[in-house]
């Protein structure tokens, strides 16, 4: 097989895989879109911004997002390059905290893996109330070592509950939004004005509300969006690997003045 003949299995591999769950746009990519958008904003906040609290309080909405989807789909896409994706990212937390700190992407892995094999819709409620206790006193532990510690995890599942119409589904999932909301508001001080306060309690009951409202449905977008919109979608979490990556290299060369591009 010659070289031309590779490149173009590879280019018909990758736009296969954008199309791969049909040609429109829907809910489920509208959240995913709307949650990198969320995370861009929230890292050039910290990484070009000198730690910008605005954009900072704007990013804390982003993570929620993938969580819930995670919960209502019961997917993630394990392949090999997100263990990889994890594994270089929480190293470069010994760069910059000097700690090793657990990446997201693993927990997406194990709140993927809970959901896989926990009937967590089927136990009863004084146990789902154990179930809860037990991931808040754990993130209590974690938090300083694993990103978002199991904030994220809680979220999946009141979102798998909500998703299987457990009772009081929405009440669980206000609960696991108001926590992981207050828990950063604490972690990036949001409660040290009135303004920032009132910002972080209309974000919490705007992703509330957006998500406990949400069902899958087809989108009816312009069709020069169409493309860019799935190509976003489809590989959102390799799009978060590489600019985090980029914007932790351009952190450390402004840093310390190495340049390597």
């Amino acid at each position: 097989m010659n070289t031309q003949t590779k490149n173009n299995n590879a280019a018909n591999t990758w736009l296969s895989n954008v199309y791969k769950y049909g040609k429109s746009v829907n809910s489920h990519d509208a959240l995913k879109i709307a949650a990198i958008t969320l995370m861009f904003i929230d890292h050039i906040g910290y990484y070009l911004f000198d730690n910008n609290s605005v954009m900072r309080l704007i990013g804390r909405s982003a993570a929620p997002l993938f969580y819930f989807l995670i919960g209502y789909t019961g997917k993630v896409n394990c392949k090999p390059s997100l263990l990889i994706y994890g594994g270089i990212l929480s190293l470069t937390g010994l760069l910059f905290g000097h700690t090793f700190w657990i990446n997201i992407l693993y927990t997406f892995i194990f709140a993927y893996l809970i959901l896989l094999y926990i009937p967590t819709t089927k136990l009863p409620v004084f146990v789902s109330i154990g179930l809860m206790v037990a991931l808040i006193a754990a993130n209590s532990v974690l938090y300083p070592y694993v990103e978002y510690g199991t904030l994220g995890i809680i979220i999946a599942i009141t979102a798998h509950w909500l998703k299987e119409k457990v009772p009081l589904a929405g009440l669980w999932l206000a609960l696991a939004l108001g926590l992981h909301m207050f828990w950063q508001a604490l972690v990036f001080n949001l409660f040290r004005t009135t303004v920032f306060t009132y910002g972080t309690l209309f974000i919490t009951l705007s992703l509330w509300l957006v998500l406990y409202n949400y069902k899958l449905i087809s989108l009816k977008i312009p069709k020069l969006c169409i493309f860019p919109s799935l190509l976003i979608s489809r590989y959102s979490l390799d799009i978060y690997f590489y600019h985090v990556f980029l914007l932790k290299a351009y952190h450390l060369a402004h840093k310390y003045g190495y340049w390597f591009f």
